[in-house]
């Protein structure tokens, strides 16, 4: 689910991993610290991205030859049902419990925008699914949904997609394409290119963190397909609960049936970019819709990539 056509788009992927809305939230902060060791190398990528090549293969060995003074980028190959071998532009990786690795990122470039006959974000999406439908990824995918960024290239143009893995894959935007022809004495361009890599560490950081503390399981978990929050209110009002089952079958309307934990009350959990409280509580009042039990703030909010929880009873 990518979106392409507009029909095949899944849930908004910032409410299943904290890791997404937090990059959103970074590379949009003008006061994000930068860590010298990007500084150092910021303005060589900046000039390796703008530059031409002859092929594909010398533009990303350039890119992931800088990349590699900050991380670790590893080029795995794997093959298909077919039999047949396939291997993505880089891939970042972290070994976790019981000696599995997972998978933190994936970069996939062309050597220009039309160029390699194939859409960069519909082929990191193909290498993101694939590698995570690995058996040796089983006990991980079954334990969580498996999020990881996707890094593609164009030319000098750059996008961060996220991905997770519910009961289909769901890949997703997260910034706008990035030129990197940017002027180098234009603070404000070059900063922007600098926070998209502070940005990209602190996630990776984030996703590391939570693969090696993810509790492996040999058995499917249903809480895999589920948004990540599942508390609501604060101090005596706070309450937990348990997501059952989506109420529409409408992705773009992520709505779901759950179970309060305290009383084991039905309750309702929407997730929406507008909500009109005020009108809600109103018709309430009046018995024609339910009882509104919770309302996120703005801060909520930001940390859920822009989108509001709203819960309700359940009739």
């Amino acid at each position: 689910l990518n979106g392409r056509p507009l029909d095949l788009i899944g849930p908004p992927i910032t409410l299943y991993h904290r890791a997404f809305s937090e990059f959103l939230e970074n590379f949009e902060d003008v006061n994000l610290e930068i860590s010298p060791d990007i500084f150092n190398w910021i303005t060589d990528f900046i000039f390796a991205a703008a530059e031409f090549y002859d092929t594909e293969d010398e533009r990303l060995e350039k890119i992931r030859d800088i990349l590699s003074k900050k991380w670790t980028i590893d080029l795995i190959e794997y093959q298909d049902k077919s039999g047949i071998g396939h291997s993505c532009d880089g891939v970042f990786m972290c070994k976790i419990k019981n000696k599995l690795t997972a998978y933190i990122a994936f970069i996939e470039g062309k050597n220009e925008v039309g160029s390699g006959g194939c859409d960069p974000s519909i082929q990191g999406a193909i290498y993101y699914r694939d590698h995570w439908s690995q058996h040796r990824a089983q006990e991980i995918r079954n334990s969580c949904c498996v999020p990881s960024l996707i890094i593609t290239v164009a030319g000098p143009w750059f996008c961060v997609l996220g991905a997770v893995f519910l009961n289909r894959v769901v890949v997703q935007p997260l910034t706008d394409t990035i030129p990197f022809t940017v002027n180098l004495r234009n603070d404000v361009q070059v900063m922007r290119i600098a926070r998209l890599f502070q940005a990209l560490d602190i996630a990776f950081d984030h996703l590391t963190s939570f693969y090696q503390k993810v509790e492996l399981s040999s058995l499917p978990s249903d809480r895999r397909v589920f948004p990540y929050i599942q508390q609501a209110g604060f101090g005596k009002n706070a309450f937990s609960f348990t997501y059952i089952c989506e109420i529409l079958d409408d992705h773009s309307r992520p709505i779901w049936k759950a179970m309060r934990d305290d009383n084991n009350k039905m309750i309702v959990v929407k997730f929406a970019l507008k909500y009109n409280a005020k009108a809600h509580i109103i018709c309430a009042k009046k018995n024609y819709a339910p009882e509104l039990l919770y309302y996120s703030d703005e801060e909520e909010a930001k940390r859920l990539g822009g989108y509001k929880m709203i819960i309700m009873e359940y009739i």
